[in-house]
């Protein structure tokens, strides 16, 4: 399995998260990081948020 550095990690999941709430599909377009990965790290971030 691949592993993201952090800082990448941590950018694309504040576009995903409010108030910039950039999409999954335009974010796997930009950066080729598939999308079900995409969805993990919106949920966790999402339940740490929360």
């Amino acid at each position: 399995m691949y592993q993201y550095p952090k800082e990448l990690k941590e950018s694309i999941t504040a576009r995903m998260l409010p108030p910039n709430n950039v999409g999954v599909p335009e974010l796997v377009q930009e950066t080729g990081i598939p999308k079900d990965t995409l969805y993990t790290w919106r949920s966790k971030a999402r339940k740490r948020r929360y």
